[in-house]
């Protein structure tokens, strides 16, 4: 009996051990993939149960508004009206998560990241709600639905859940692992994406709106679980770690990897509470500082340039999106729905996969990574050229292969960012990048969704990726620069201080 006591503290032992070291690897990564899985099932959801709802009420006919192709008023109606609409919901969403982003973000910087995780995903619980109820009575104004999506954008959104996600990691790594963790944070967007689109489908054909929205609810909810019951607070001292043990006031960084203790500096916890330190100007203020403050060794120039970079690739990603399906459908590929999903699926699955598996082994290269981001830039202008001469099905789905590191620069770029800016700035920064890049969601459709019809007779309408390939060597030269600059900066640590005068000050502060 002693013998098999033994034996199971040993393996109690060996299970707690192996779940401290799980807890250390495993931070914000599953917070990323299940949100993005539920976001990408909430938007193809919500498009198709508008189609179906404006139909339903415009004429009510629910077996014909379920099969418009024979009816072609009533499609022209509902396509026109869902247009419509998909620009009153995105204009809610974007308008109400910028504001809040802005404020969430530096706010963080003082009360902890995981109340800014939690809350996204709360948000989205409560739109989940609100579209099962509008799935269940199909003669609900639509006005319930962009309610919904409006209370979302409240509380912050992908924004926001990026900007804590992004902050957290910018906390508990180092700037030698940073570009990896980022990485792989990186592709849980792409995986979440590769699940939803194989999935959301599927349910919603299997068994209907009120289940896909359940599904979406039970993703945040798995967010907002996880979060409360595993993942640390990465920000000593705050409101919502208040309950952690002395013991764990500092945060390890990347315990594992590095076994570093280091003080993260005590956010401010003043006795005005967390809801009057949110509702400060004062949040928004500090984000716009971290682009204007002075920095040593070019460090604001390379925030400026970082940004740009970001704002490049949002661009010509999200045109790729709103563009890729229409092209997919005309002559001569004429993709149906379930093929485009497929391709789209295995597009994210390799950047996902590349993601995952290349960028620790990259790690081991020693290579900068501004020149690993300029490399796969390299590869994401060829698959744009290729999927632009595009005329026969395997070469589409041949051009994933080639798209498959596009998730890097992304990654190589917010770590940049994280590495020159101080940890009690991180939340502030990605408020600023994610708002960017929601206003940037919309400047792209404009754009793009203009291009596109004014340039479909040019190259069979792949004219407009090959202006995505061009927009492309922005990002290039901009990477290339911060490489120069840093490359600059080191030298200048490494030269001996000036014997007379004030010779090094031409090298001053940027």
């Amino acid at each position: 009996m002693e013998g098999l006591g033994s034996c199971t503290h040993k393996v109690i032992d060996a299970l707690v051990w192996f779940g401290h070291q799980v807890r250390q690897y495993v931070t914000v990564e599953p917070v990323m993939l299940f949100y993005m899985l539920g976001s990408f099932l909430q938007y193809s959801a919500v498009i198709q149960l508008l189609y179906l709802k404006l139909c339903v009420i415009k004429f009510n006919d629910t077996l014909a508004c379920r099969n418009l192709s024979g009816h072609p008023d009533m499609e022209r109606y509902t396509q026109d009206s869902a247009s419509t609409w998909l620009i009153v919901l995105n204009a809610f969403l974007t308008i109400s998560s910028i504001v809040s982003t802005l404020f969430y973000g530096a706010w963080s910087d003082r009360v902890g990241r995981r109340i800014t995780i939690i809350l996204p995903a709360t948000g989205s619980v409560i739109n989940g709600i609100v579209l099962i109820i509008c799935a269940r009575y199909m003669f609900s104004s639509i006005w319930y639905v962009v309610l919904g999506t409006a209370l979302m954008g409240v509380f912050g959104s992908f924004p926001t859940l990026t900007t804590a996600v992004f902050s957290y990691l910018g906390d508990v790594t180092t700037t030698e692992n940073r570009t990896m963790r980022f990485g792989i944070l990186e592709a849980m967007t792409f995986s979440g994406s590769f699940i939803g689109l194989i999935t959301g489908g599927v349910v919603i054909d299997k068994a209907g709106y009120i289940a896909v929205f359940a599904y979406y609810i039970a993703c945040n909810a798995a967010v907002v679980l996880y979060t409360i019951f595993w993942l640390r607070e990465s920000v000593p001292g705050s409101s919502s770690s208040s309950t952690i043990a002395d013991t764990d006031s500092k945060v390890l960084v990347d315990d594992v990897d590095s076994q570093v203790e280091t003080d993260l500096g005590m956010p401010d916890t003043t006795s005005k509470g967390c809801c009057c330190q949110l509702m400060r100007f004062e949040n928004i203020r500090n984000a716009i500082c971290i682009l204007v403050k002075k920095r040593p060794r070019y460090g604001r120039l390379q925030l400026v340039l970082l940004i740009m970079c970001l704002f490049t690739l949002q661009l010509v990603g999200e045109g790729f999106t709103d563009t890729i399906i229409l092209y997919l459908k005309k002559d001569p590929l004429e993709f149906d729905a379930s093929t485009i999903g497929f391709f789209q699926g295995l597009k994210n699955g390799l950047t996902a996969l590349t993601l995952i598996v290349g960028m620790p082994l990259l790690r081991l290269t020693k290579v900068h990574d501004t020149v690993i981001a300029f490399v796969a830039l390299i590869f994401r202008s060829g698959a744009f050229i290729m999927i632009a001469f595009a005329r026969e099905r395997l070469t589409v789905f041949l051009m994933p292969i080639l798209y498959s590191p596009s998730g890097i620069p992304a990654a190589v770029t917010r770590a940049l960012l994280s590495k020159n800016v101080q940890v009690t700035e991180q939340g502030g920064l990605f408020s600023l990048t994610g708002a960017l890049e929601t206003l940037t969601t919309f400047l792209s459709s404009a754009i793009f969704n203009a291009l596109y019809p004014a340039s479909k007779n040019i190259i069979g309408g792949g004219f407009v990726f090959i202006v995505m390939a061009v927009l492309l060597i922005i990002p290039m030269m901009l990477m290339m620069w911060v490489r120069d600059l840093q490359k600059g900066s080191t030298y200048d640590r490494a030269r001996p201080p000036a014997r007379e005068g004030n010779e090094s000050s031409i090298y001053g502060d940027t």
